[in-house]
């Protein structure tokens, strides 16, 4: 039998080990992730908006047995490319093929000031904190920062300010905040090409100019 191990349990991970069991219904198929849930990013918009909540939104990752995967609850390692092994906190897997869907680790340490004075809209911690810094504000600017390419999830932080701006509408404080949007890309949104990311950044330059001359205008 063969032995097929998937490190991560995210989007690519699942993806992963549906589509091989259905293709190789003998194989042994197991997921290893320190994480025992899965949850779809984009609910971490809808968390800040309000609509809701972490406990609601995530799925046990234990559910994918059901489909004859194994799962371990465990963080991994150490990878052994030559002896063909998995190390976990406490187990040895052996494989004959492995699949890694790890993703990232944030390291918002590595940029000055960033943990003293921001939050990362990607990590689910900062989801809560966000909205409530967004239910608190009554005026001053608010920035969104693209640190460097690749990153994850390109739409999210555009999404981000459209939400955060219909946020700040409902509270009626929005002519009061500017929000400034920062990227490194040469054009909005690479992957939608640029037809469609002019068409983002005339939405982003429509929401600024507006709101920016009521700032003004209030001075």
């Amino acid at each position: 039998m063969q032995k097929i191990l998937i490190l991560g349990g995210g989007f690519g991970g699942l993806a992963t080990a549906n589509e091989l069991r259905a293709n190789l219904p003998d194989a042994s198929i197991t997921i290893i992730d320190k994480k025992d849930y899965f949850m779809m990013d984009l609910v971490k918009l809808w968390i800040i908006k309000g609509v809701r909540t972490f406990e609601h939104s995530k799925k046990p990752l234990q559910n994918i047995t059901r489909k004859g995967i194994d799962y371990v609850n465990e963080a991994v390692v150490g990878i052994d490319l030559v002896g063909k092994k998995v190390k976990t906190t406490t187990k040895e897997f052996s494989y004959d093929y492995l699949v890694v869907a790890l993703g990232v680790e944030f390291a918002p340490e590595k940029i000055s000031g960033l943990p003293e004075n921001g939050f990362v809209l990607y990590d689910l911690e900062h989801g809560p904190k966000i909205r409530q810094k967004i239910l608190e504000m009554k005026s001053g600017k608010l920035g969104f920062v693209i640190t460097g390419m690749p990153y994850k999830c390109p739409p999210a932080p555009f999404e981000a300010a459209l939400i955060i701006d219909s946020m700040l509408k409902e509270q009626n404080v929005r002519d009061k905040i500017e929000i400034d949007f920062y990227s490194p890309a040469p054009i909005t949104l690479p992957a939608a090409g640029p037809e469609v990311s002019q068409q983002l950044l005339q939405m982003l330059l429509y929401l600024h100019t507006k709101h920016q001359k009521s700032c003004t205008n209030q001075v």
